[in-house]
């Protein structure tokens, strides 16, 4: 560096910068920059590999939870009101003229055309538009199935009840909707489930009132009893909401998502 005693204009910027020189050499950074080796890379990799392995499954199945449960509740929402509507412009349910046991297709139409259809924006649905819906129930092309703009699928059954039936209920409506159309699953509890129309309740999820044992008549049921067992179809019928192989065993889903306020919660059989 120049000598204090020539310094000058340009010997004092020379001075400072090879002062400033000097310290970055005794520092270390002339001859390096602080960096990742490459090891350090891949270790750190790893981990989050190893991190996102454990919990994107359950991130998805978080997000696929609260896609089941934002379907139903609109379903639920959309179909509510439009009951809601048919009784404003019909008279309480109880009044309304149901098909029969011995229904055909075009009765039970009738009854969808005048109550419900003037409320909803739906389309008539066969096999060859939604396969596996129909294959899923067991149903063919003379069981009544309609289709929600966005997609959803939904069969409509009314019926009136007989003598040999649940005397407590004269009437009512039975309804399933796979809550995304005929994509996959396909499955009760996780995109099927089964709903009711009373008399006295209005639309509700199966199950969510049961029947008592000796009378029939209609009560609330408990969220124990909607995951072990609830009496349904006037006393000949046991409807779950468990993993079990009984053909009732998930028809109480929608019921224990509605009681449990709009969730599917750790104890659900998904």
């Amino acid at each position: 560096c120049p000598k204090k005693e020539k310094v000058n204009k340009e010997q004092t910027i020379s001075k400072v910068l090879c002062n400033k020189l000097k310290r970055q050499v005794r520092g270390g950074y002339a001859t390096r920059k602080a960096a990742f080796t490459l090891a350090e890379v891949l270790i750190t990799l790893g981990i989050i590999g190893v991190v996102a392995a454990m919990t994107m499954p359950t991130l998805i199945t978080n997000y696929q939870k609260n896609v089941t449960v934002t379907r139903l509740k609109k379903f639920y929402t959309t179909f509510s009101q439009a009951h809601l509507r048919a009784e404003e412009a019909n008279g309480a349910f109880g009044s309304w003229t149901l098909a029969d046991d011995n229904s055909t297709r075009d009765d039970r139409e009738a009854v969808f055309e005048k109550y419900y259809k003037p409320y909803m924006n739906v389309s008539r649905c066969d096999s060859s538009c939604a396969p596996e819906f129909f294959k899923q129930l067991g149903i063919d092309d003379n069981r009544l199935v309609y289709q929600l703009s966005d997609g959803s699928l939904f069969l409509f059954e009314p019926s009136q009840f007989t003598a040999s039936a649940n005397p407590n209920v004269e009437q009512w409506i039975y309804i399933v909707v796979d809550i995304n159309g005929d994509s996959k699953p396909n499955m009760p509890g996780r995109d099927i489930f089964h709903l009711d129309i009373y008399p006295k309740y209005g639309l509700v999820m199966l199950g969510r009132f049961g029947e008592e044992e000796d009378t029939l008549k209609l009560r609330p049921s408990t969220r124990d009893e909607l995951i072990n067992g609830v009496s349904i179809n006037g006393g000949t019928s046991t409807a779950y909401c468990n993993n079990g192989t009984a053909f009732y065993s998930k028809h109480t889903c929608g019921a224990l998502i509605q009681m449990d306020g709009w969730q599917i919660k750790e104890d659900y059989p998904w």
